[in-house]
């Protein structure tokens, strides 16, 4: 499973938020305070904080957040068997995932 850091970096570099169907970067607190508040969330740091111990509010905050977008290396993107080779098989990673995480962000 992911760990805080890797959830941190992630949310950080590549977040962004719902708002009305649209996609709105993770600028300011007050995006967060005025969609989540009400749940009791009202910055970054409390939002990572729910994603990471799947609080009470977990489906909100996840709902909230626009999917993340990673970048894979130009030469893996090439062709699947280098893409392979580079990221391995699909599946429950594990441990694993934040090597992939900090690979591809």
């Amino acid at each position: 499973f992911p760990n805080l850091k890797s959830i941190r970096e992630l949310i950080l570099k590549r977040g962004q938020a719902k708002v009305n169907k649209k996609r709105v970067a993770l600028t300011d607190n007050r995006i967060i305070e005025q969609h989540l508040g009400k749940w009791g969330m009202i910055c970054l740091e409390d939002l990572i904080h729910e994603i990471y111990c799947v609080g009470k509010s977990f489906k909100e905050a996840m709902n909230f957040l626009w999917p993340f977008r990673l970048s894979v290396a130009r030469h893996a993107a090439r062709n699947k068997v280098g893409f392979l080779r580079e990221l391995g098989e699909t599946g429950n990673r594990g441990e694993e995932i934040n090597k992939l995480i900090r690979q591809l962000n």
